[in-house]
């Protein structure tokens, strides 16, 4: 009959929260192997035999777990008795919770680090208990029914049995997308007022995907400024007549929330000064070039130019736009692309009528007029401006003066003379040249009576 083998002995060396390591010591007489038990888990573990002390590491055990440990010696499949128990702890490990999705009312928790034969934990919001569980491993927790932009301090509480371990995260939910903008127009500058529709702020941002351009469909800078008598109000400054595309995403506690698109137009003022490109005599005839003004400041609505001489009545020149009065603010961006198309006219100096009125599309931003009959030896002048919805702009003034040994040159320039008024930017000299022009009619007739 085989002996029975003698129990070995158990010593405790060290743990972790999810090991623990002994040492196994034979006493005396022969051992195939080893088997070990963890009461109340009903685990074991078979430990081949290798020499008379031997280390061995029980893994995957949860965590501020209490375990009892026995083990027993096999030899020539003789059992030995139990040896004595030995009852280890694993150690508290410490547990994390991470963020795993939220929006403007929601937030979902991830809770990590805890293995527990049975979990017990509670969830605190900003200090109000918030939900008990009782389960046998931890669960993501999603919390519903927040306020957007608001900033939750949540702490999960784990029981531990004999202790009790608290974690705490700090999470702000995303702030909600903006709501109806009021655009408040002031002269240099646009107050955009936005409503808050619920949670919290603390102030709108523009993105610099946001883009504004000028009547001309260029690209344009733009400041924008907190207002600093109002979080939920942003203050633009641009271009008059500009118009913005606007991406503005609302901040809560450095969160930016969803963005969104406005369309706002800078107001209208007056426009600045035309641009003229050129003035060439042909004979007894002189076509006069401009262009928009650098400066249009809105959608030009119409030009005007006026020509007379100092023995003759004023020709009144009115170009008026076709497609540009009904336009809404800034749909325009969208349908007219191609400019620097011309607009030409003709008009008779020795006829009868005074006024003339033409049309020009929006996209017509060059014009050029053709003076025809023009008298010898005479001093001609005109002025030329360009209106907004705002009003009048600047006034262009120039003269010439078309002598008779020039009449029938060919050369353009020569007709011009050196020294003339030519792209002043005086009102005041067309205004004399009017009231010298009516005194002298007005002479006239007082000699013809």
């Amino acid at each position: 009959m085989d002996a029975i083998p003698s129990s070995p002995k158990l010593k405790f060396v060290n743990r972790t929260s999810a090991t623990i390591s002994l040492d196994i010591i034979n006493p005396a007489g022969h051992v195939d192997y080893y088997c070990l038990y963890l009461k109340r888990h009903q685990k074991q573990f078979i430990i081949l035999f290798t020499n008379d002390v031997q280390r061995y590491i029980v893994r995957n055990l949860f965590t501020a777990e209490e375990y009892s440990i026995y083990g027993v010696a096999v030899s020539n499949a003789v059992i030995s008795s139990p040896s004595l128990a030995l009852n280890i702890s694993t150690e508290y490990s410490s547990f994390n919770i991470t963020l795993l999705g939220r929006s403007t009312n929601r937030i979902t928790l991830g809770l990590t680090g805890i293995r527990r034969t049975t979990l017990s934990y509670s969830i605190y919001l900003n200090g109000i208990p918030w939900k008990h569980r009782i389960d046998t491993h931890i669960q993501n927790e999603s919390i519903s029914d927040l306020l957007p932009g608001t900033l939750y301090i949540v702490k999960v509480s784990v029981d531990f049995g004999k202790f009790t371990k608290d974690t705490v995260l700090k999470v702000v939910t995303y702030p909600e997308t903006p709501g109806p903008m009021t655009v408040i127009q002031s002269k240099y500058t646009m107050r955009l007022r936005l409503k808050i529709l619920s949670g919290n702020i603390d102030y709108y941002r523009v993105l610099s995907t946001s883009v504004c351009t000028s009547p001309t469909f260029m690209n344009v800078s733009y400041e924008v400024e907190k207002a600093s008598d109002s979080k939920n109000e942003i203050i633009l400054i641009t271009e008059p007549g500009a118009c913005c595309s606007l991406d503005v995403a609302a901040v809560s506690n450095n969160i930016s929330g969803e963005v969104q698109t406005y369309a706002v137009k800078r107001r209208e003022t007056v426009p600045g000064l035309i641009i003229q490109s050129s003035i060439k005599i042909n004979g007894m005839s002189v076509t006069i070039s401009w262009s928009m003004p650098n400066q249009p400041n809105g959608i030009i609505v119409e030009y005007t130019m006026q020509f007379w001489s100092s023995t003759s009545s004023i020709k009144n020149i009115r170009f008026i736009c076709t497609n540009c009065r009904g336009s809404t603010e800034c749909d325009h961006q969208e349908k007219q692309k191609s400019l620097n198309v011309n607009a030409t006219t003709t008009v008779n100096f020795m006829g009868d009528r005074n006024r003339y009125n033409r049309t020009f599309q929006r996209e017509q931003t060059t014009f050029n007029v053709t003076v025809r009959r023009l008298p010898e030896n005479s001093d001609f002048y005109y002025t030329i401006y360009a209106s907004t919805r705002q009003g009048n702009g600047s006034m262009y003034t120039a003269s010439f003066k078309l002598k008779s040994d020039l009449v029938s040159s060919q050369n353009q320039d020569k007709g011009v003379i050196a020294g003339a008024v030519t792209g002043t930017f005086v009102c005041t000299i067309a205004v004399m040249l009017i009231v010298c022009f009516i005194c002298k009619q007005y002479r006239n007739k007082l000699r013809g009576l």
